[in-house]
């Protein structure tokens, strides 16, 4: 059984970053951290599961308030014990920020084939395939 759990929370902690990553960013833009009401605003977007929800509060707020204690009984030291559960998962163990989880959705730019700038092409640098 433990198997299934954390197989489905490998797949959640997948959802959180690819799918709720790039929705706070264009709703709100990069930010240091994201208030609780911005998460749960893209996740509802998203319709993403919320069954392991603690954690992308994890990944995307760094200090609990009163409505993550309220909400979701989450206090600074459960979600520091978070914090530090996904920083070994995903980092190794190194600390991170949520500006390192936004730089994982980034895409790496061009991948090659023809280039269709006009500019380019008028001063010799086109593509010859």
């Amino acid at each position: 059984m433990m198997l299934f759990s954390k197989l489905r929370r490998k797949r959640a902690l997948r959802a959180y970053i690819s799918k709720l990553a790039p929705v706070l960013v264009a709703d709100y833009g990069p930010q240091e951290s994201f208030s609780l009401g911005q998460i749960e605003q893209a996740a509802k977007k998203t319709k993403v599961s919320k069954h392991f929800f603690r954690y992308a509060i994890a990944l995307y707020l760094e200090q609990a308030t009163e409505q993550t204690q309220q909400r979701y009984q989450l206090d600074q030291t459960e979600l520091n014990a978070l914090r530090q559960t996904l920083s070994t998962l995903i980092f190794g163990g190194e600390p991170y920020q949520v500006k390192d989880i936004l730089a994982l959705t980034t895409s790496s730019g061009w991948k090659g084939g023809s280039n269709r700038d006009n500019l380019s092409n008028y001063y010799g640098q086109n593509s010859r395939y």
